[in-house]
């Protein structure tokens, strides 16, 4: 359990040191060297944290998880490959198979574009040393720039042409007919 904590206190206080605007001094407790006994609630208490803060510690972690999931899907899109190769999966099924991850990973990293506009706005924001009312605007603020549907389609058709998106799938999209 004292492992758990320390634990999560030095990730704590990693978030802590990232969000902070620049300059800002962070008060963290920690824990002595040797631990005989668990301190009172009240004193393990976690720094004060901005709104603003909570939102760039909640969206860096959503950005984070948008790139997992990418890579996941691209490891996915070689396993599907090795496999229609291996089984002799007919091109008509697996081509439009990997079309299909290639798109899903499109939507993955244009959500995870806006995350990372709203990242940079609130760094802005928390380094102007904003008022807390600036917080928690993420889909407000896109909703006053949302594209339509053609708009929509074009940003998603964007992402699956730039180079970070557009491998593997290209290169397995040619060496796939050749290996079958």
């Amino acid at each position: 359990m004292l492992a758990v904590f320390l634990f999560a206190s030095c990730f704590v206080r990693t978030l802590l040191k990232s969000a902070a605007p620049a300059g800002a001094e962070i008060l963290i407790l920690q824990a002595p060297a040797t631990v005989t006994a668990i301190a009172p609630e009240s004193l393990m208490s976690p720094p004060e944290v901005s709104p603003l803060q909570s939102e760039w510690i909640a969206l860096q972690h959503d950005h984070e998880m948008h790139e997992r999931t990418a890579v996941a899907v691209k490891v996915a899109a070689v396993a599907l490959c090795g496999l229609a190769t291996w089984i002799a999966m007919p091109l008509v099924a697996s081509m439009p198979l990997l079309l299909v991850l290639w798109a899903i990973e499109a939507v993955a990293r244009t959500v995870q574009a806006r995350l990372g506009d709203r990242l940079l706005r609130l760094e802005t924001l928390i380094s102007e040393a904003a008022p807390d009312s600036a917080a928690f605007r993420f889909h407000s603020e896109w909703l006053v720039g949302r594209p339509g549907l053609t708009g929509l389609l074009r940003e998603y058709a964007r992402a699956t042409i730039r180079p970070t998106v557009a491998f593997p799938y290209a290169p397995l999209l040619i060496l796939l007919p050749l290996l079958a």
